[in-house]
């Protein structure tokens, strides 16, 4: 494979190996990103098996003057406001007080998946 080479055999050569190219491991490098995030290889072979990257638009095209990029508005979403919302909950939270609403004060919560 070359500088030149044809870019449709490019992409075939990494979706059919993408460990040759450090696709997983170059995602994995990421922050908040973990192992159980990523697809398996046979999904990943599948899935640009059915969708081309040609049909893929450009990252750049999701972004727009007024209303920013929505990457970012996810990663600030995920990395910013949620845990803010969540510490903000926990913290009003006593961990002293118990409340009937989840056990029935005093029954045991029953597990909706078992066989009886």
């Amino acid at each position: 494979m070359s500088f030149f080479s044809d870019p449709e055999l490019v992409f075939q050569e990494i979706v059919d190996d993408p460990d040759k190219f450090y696709i997983f491991k170059s995602i994995l490098a990421k922050t908040n990103v973990s192992k159980f995030d990523l697809p398996n290889r046979d999904a990943y072979r599948d899935f640009f098996g059915i969708n081309p990257i040609a049909n893929f638009k450009p990252l750049s095209a999701q972004c727009s003057y007024i209303g920013g990029c929505l990457l970012d508005k996810i990663e600030k979403a995920i990395t910013t406001e949620l845990p803010a919302l969540l510490s903000s909950i926990n913290s009003g939270k006593q961990p002293g007080l118990s409340s009937c609403e989840a056990t029935g004060c005093g029954e045991k919560p029953k597990n909706r998946y078992r066989k009886n």
